[in-house]
């Protein structure tokens, strides 16, 4: 295809993004990009709870053909960002993103949603292209991109040839259950010890008393949720969830299709809970976003590992082709999710400087440290 397929490139703005749903979600299935993190569902909502304040101007770039179809779309936003040695400047990030601040939630799979077809690099460099030539930013950040996507080789190319800094922010793995061969599949594919703390101990946690797995959707979505953060206060000393991250995710349970629709798993024995997980389930997946656990319960089992093969047997049983475990791993970073998947994929933040300042100031940050100061 020729370069005129792409007819405009322009921003959408706070209203039209409130309306745009069905294009969106039609670019996204089209796409292949992820279908919770990149639905306007997610991201709408996230901007709505995260997004709309007095530092953060919101700039989603839309690439369209000469009827006014999309052809791609990058969903970024920019945050006026206070650095250290006095400095200040303009962040600009995918929406879903807090690159400097913790909200209880991460957004993960980021791209840009850009149509199929020998157009596609092309589409993808002009997005990229007008992020670099027409906003204003002093450091820009692309966080949680899959290693394999071709934005991410895309950013490198185009920052070396504007002369900006490139930096890999940090690096890491996502973790899948794959369901597609079957439940037996999945367990045989497992290492022995795996599977014995997935499955074959569930005898020693029913000698605990009646064992019961719950499911809370929309109606009692907001006490599942506080299960959680007491379970993690009790384990890690802290909350999990902010009350804007409670909100949101309660907001998603009452989107209009339940497109997105969040639950908590609880687990119990003897009617007391031991160990919640919060799901969302997006496309025939579910994406486990949180799990919390009674640590003093019984040495002897892993509690988190029993509760996701039930969670893993549910989805099976409940026609899911997937159970997504995220980036991440557990408590003293024990990578316990390397062996309960059977899918891995590389995951990168990398960040671009544009502000020579900025670029100075990291780098005597990082002598800093190496010196121990």
């Amino acid at each position: 295809m020729s370069q005129a397929i792409i007819a405009t490139i322009d921003e959408i703005d706070v209203a039209e993004f409130a309306s745009c749903r069905e294009q969106w979600n039609e670019l996204l299935y089209d796409s292949g990009a992820d279908a919770l993190f990149l639905s306007w569902d997610w991201l709408h909502t996230w901007w709505t709870f995260f997004g709309q304040d007095d530092e953060s101007s919101m700039h989603i770039v839309r690439a369209r053909d000469e009827s006014g179809k999309w052809l791609g779309v990058a969903p970024m936003y920019s945050q006026l960002t206070k650095y250290r040695f006095g400095l200040s400047g303009r962040l600009l990030q995918f929406i879903g993103s807090r690159w400097r601040s913790d909200i209880g939630l991460v957004t993960e799979y980021l791209d840009f949603l850009v149509r199929p077809g020998e157009s596609a690099g092309e589409v993808r460099n002009a997005l990229l292209g007008y992020i670099f030539d027409q906003l204003r930013w002093d450091e820009l950040v692309f966080s949680y991109m899959k290693n394999s996507q071709p934005l991410n080789s895309a950013v490198s190319k185009l920052a070396q040839l504007r002369n900006h800094r490139v930096q890999v922010l940090g690096q890491a793995m996502s973790y899948e259950v794959s369901l597609d061969d079957g439940m037996s599949a999945y367990l045989s594919s497992l290492s022995s010890n795996m599977r014995r703390s997935i499955w074959n101990k569930r005898r020693q946690l029913l000698s605990h008393g009646a064992v019961s797995i719950d499911f809370y959707g929309t109606d009692r979505l907001a006490d599942g949720l506080e299960c959680i953060d007491a379970l993690h206060i009790a384990r890690f000393g802290h909350t999990v969830f902010s009350r804007k991250s409670k909100e949101f995710i309660i907001r998603l349970a009452e989107l209009p299709d339940g497109s997105l629709f969040p639950r908590i798993s609880l687990l119990t024995v003897e009617k007391s809970p031991v160990s919640a997980t919060l799901d969302v389930f997006a496309a025939n997946g579910l994406y486990n976003l949180h799990i919390g656990f009674n640590p003093d319960f019984d040495p002897k089992l892993s509690l988190g590992l029993l509760h996701l093969g039930y969670n893993i047997e549910d989805a099976f049983s409940s026609g899911y082709h997937k159970y997504d475990l995220l980036v991440g791993g557990g408590k003293n970073n024990v990578d316990y999710k390397w062996g309960i998947s059977n899918s891995r994929t590389n995951i990168s933040s990398v960040r671009v400087l544009r502000s020579t300042k900025l670029g100075l100031a990291y780098g005597l940050r990082l002598a800093l440290r190496r010196l121990g100061i």
